[in-house]
């Protein structure tokens, strides 16, 4: 089966590499100002001005997203494959295990390259521990003025020190994002790959009824080279699956920027 499964992902390679290359002949690739242009006007269709404040980003936001989504067109799956893997290699069949596992249970790795990158890279044993996540925690409560106040803390890990980190936020995953973002600088080596993180978008999606429910949390992040990166998070509580979510960007980040390990 193992075998079946690389000669189906080589066929699909060699339809993909002439569907691309058919593609590239044409030359229809609208310029930049022309996709922000066409963003522009789908806002103006659905009633707002994209030239108020909050919205004079999201053209070049959607522009990224997009190149970010479909970055590996100009790539030969034969080479990555080739590189990556071989035939007989165990860690396909591990590889393709988990993320059946992981479906299962509510992940999707479509749209959210960067989670997918790192499991692929993890079961390799290319992912070096970072910073560790030793404990957490998270409360939201009304004052007497009718404000809802969300705090939250967390322990971190780095080189063997525990780091406390605190914060608030408009809601509770919010308030963990600033724990940890307010606090960069106290993560020794890491604050410098770290200080130019940003958040910028935040997804929920409930994947069945009932308290119970299984939730799907997608958080879109960014830096300043203008990199965008998409990472997830699946668990039966939405702030877990948000933190699942958030760990996996900042991993990503220092992955991408070279960070040492941990000690």
């Amino acid at each position: 089966m193992l075998g079946v499964h690389i000669w189906c992902t080589y066929s699909w390679a060699e339809r993909y590499i002439e569907k691309i290359k058919n593609l590239n002949k044409i030359k229809i690739k609208p310029t930049h100002e022309e996709v922000k242009e066409a963003v522009k006007t789908l806002i103006k269709w659905a009633g707002d001005d994209p030239d108020r404040e909050g919205l004079i980003e999201t053209p070049d936001r959607v522009i990224k997203a997009y190149e970010n989504f479909f970055a590996g067109y100009n790539n030969d799956p034969r080479e990555i494959l080739s590189k990556e893997f071989k035939e007989d290699d165990p860690k396909i069949k591990k590889l393709l295990d988990e993320v059946k596992d992981r479906e299962f249970i509510g992940y999707s790795y479509d749209g959210a390259d960067a989670s997918f990158e790192l499991l692929a890279r993890r079961l390799m044993g290319e992912i070096p521990r970072y910073i560790s996540i030793k404990e957490y925690d998270v409360s939201v409560k009304k004052d007497k003025l009718g404000n809802i106040i969300s705090s939250a803390k967390a322990q971190l890990e780095v080189d063997k020190k525990i780091i406390l980190c605190e914060g608030e936020g408009n809601g509770p995953v919010h308030a963990l994002d600033n724990a940890i973002r307010n606090n960069v600088d106290k993560l020794a080596k890491y604050s410098q790959y770290l200080k130019d993180l940003k958040l910028v978008d935040y997804k929920v999606r409930i994947l069945n009824t009932g308290t119970a429910a299984v939730t799907r949390v997608s958080i879109e992040s960014t830096d300043s080279k203008g990199k965008n990166w998409f990472t997830i998070g699946v668990s039966p509580n939405i702030i877990e699956a948000s933190f699942k979510a958030l760990v996996d960007s900042l991993d990503y980040k220092l992955f991408k920027d070279n960070a040492p390990a941990s000690n």
